[in-house]
């Protein structure tokens, strides 16, 4: 079973996620990417969606001009958990 983070140990490991935060009362963990174009959002949706999918654990993703928007979250446990963290990580290093 999957383990949700204490608070502490929750924002020790956002902390070290640039540009993620804790939303949703600490129950998800969100990033909205600025960009220039439709096509840069889309593709930064599809970079984000087969990191996830590769990891089995899916975000909430949308994404229109402009703008791309991440939400990671176990719905199983109902909160945060590594998974969480660590697919946020994994989209932060694909993005550079």
């Amino acid at each position: 079973m999957v383990r949700l983070f204490w608070r502490r140990r929750r924002w020790r490991g956002l902390a070290a996620l640039e540009g993620w935060s804790l939303i949703e009362e600490g129950r998800a963990i969100g990033r909205r990417l600025d960009t220039k174009s439709f096509l840069r959002a889309q593709a930064l949706a599809m970079v984000a969606g087969g990191i996830a999918d590769l990891a089995n654990h899916h975000p909430d993703i949308s994404y229109g001009w402009g703008y791309c928007s991440l939400r990671f979250t176990t719905h199983s446990a109902g909160g945060v958990t590594m998974n969480d963290l660590i697919c946020a990580a994994r989209v932060n290093a694909a993005i550079g």
